[in-house]
């Protein structure tokens, strides 16, 4: 059994093992869609991105509006200043 705990400040109960949305890099949705039911089975309630993951935000958005209460999204962007805020 994977080990769960809070996630930073967010309240989030995340597991310690986080899905890393790149490998739905260059997918279909249904591929797209079939990986991700994985998450379900596993428990697995915390998803990395970014834009630089090829369509893998295009791929996860229409899976999540049905499952959106059971996970923690992340996504990251390039430029890492308050500046570009």
């Amino acid at each position: 059994m994977i080990d769960d705990q809070l996630f930073g400040n967010t309240g989030h109960l995340s597991i310690r093992t986080i899905f890393g949305a790149a490998a739905l890099s260059n997918v279909n949705q249904v591929e797209a869609d079939q990986t991700l039911d994985v998450l379900l089975k596993y428990k697995i309630n915390h998803i990395d991105t970014a834009a630089g993951y090829g369509e893998s935000e295009l791929r996860i958005g229409p899976w999540m509006e049905k499952h959106r209460n059971k996970f923690f999204l992340a996504t990251k962007v390039f430029r890492r200043s308050y500046t570009y805020i």
